[in-house]
């Protein structure tokens, strides 16, 4: 087995008394899900207990809190993606749907309630495809950048390439899907034409056990969280194992959604629901 290599700082944005672990940024994270970064860094979280969608600054201030009330449904947002001039892409898993919305809460569109059932991640390709977990029926929905349905891949099953309850999605520089299956305890990578590459699992250090949110760096080394073990794994290009962060005892409870901080800041945004916070893990 590979010996693990600890990354070496893992710190809170803002550090909550341990009396009230849910007060970060000011905010009160009750359940934090799906997390995204804008290009400045304003950090988008999928607010699970409080059911919005919350964005904070990267010094930690509270920007905005989206509730689409308009809608005359609860919202249950799950995960959040970033797409183009700053569009807000929200999957909603109570409502079997996906909402797209600016920063300031306008409602642009809603998609995707004739296909999905219990819908979990979401991510926006480079040639502007939406991708969207379909954790009940197991398989990965494709829509256009307008929400048009174009199809679906994966199936049920323990093949490579099926996936069991299929998580949080990320993408690379290279247009690949990167695919968490919690309950597969896997991560698989398909090409921009879905067909199946690599499939990372198993439990030793260099693989992953129960994985959720998953992200990429600019040199398309993958980070992904495993919400077993309270880790986060990075693997390089190649899909080897590189090194692990070994959370001290309560650092991390329940990591959820992943991001990757721009520049040069070498920062993922962890979303701990375990912890009710965000985090930052500096790599």
């Amino acid at each position: 087995m590979m010996e693990a290599v600890v990354m070496t700082e893992l710190s809170d944005i803002v550090v909550a008394a341990k009396s009230d672990p849910t007060v970060v940024y000011g905010g009160q994270q009750k359940r934090p899900r799906g997390v995204a970064t804008m290009p400045n860094n304003d950090i988008v979280l999928a607010e699970g207990r409080r059911r919005n969608i919350e964005i904070i600054s990267e010094s930690g201030e509270m920007i905005n809190e989206i509730t689409f009330k308009a809608l005359n449904k609860t919202c249950d947002p799950y995960d959040v993606a970033i797409g183009r001039d700053r569009e807000i892409f929200v999957t909603d898993q109570g409502n079997n749907r996906v909402y797209t919305c600016l920063e300031g809460g306008n409602l642009l569109r809603v998609f995707g309630s004739d296909e999905l059932h219990k819908p979990a991640g979401v991510a926006v390709t480079n040639d502007n495809r939406v991708l969207v977990a379909d954790s009940e029926r197991a398989c990965v929905r494709i829509y256009n950048y307008d929400g048009s349905y174009v199809k679906s891949f994966g199936r049920k099953g323990y093949a490579l390439g099926d996936f069991f309850t299929p998580q949080f999605i990320a993408v690379n520089s290279r247009n690949q899907f990167l695919v968490t299956d919690y309950r597969h305890d896997s991560l698989q990578i398909f090409d921009d034409n879905c067909t199946f590459i690599h499939c990372i699992n198993g439990l030793e250090d260099a693989d992953v056990w129960r994985p959720m949110g998953v992200t990429t760096d600019k040199e398309d080394n993958i980070y992904v969280c495993d919400a077993f073990t309270y880790k986060i794994r990075k693997f390089g290009p190649d899909f080897k194992f590189i090194s692990v962060v070994e959370s001290a005892e309560g650092t991390l409870m329940g990591p959820h959604g992943l991001a990757m901080m721009h520049g040069e800041c070498n920062k993922l945004v962890v979303a701990d629901c375990g912890n009710n916070s965000i985090k930052l893990v500096k790599v």
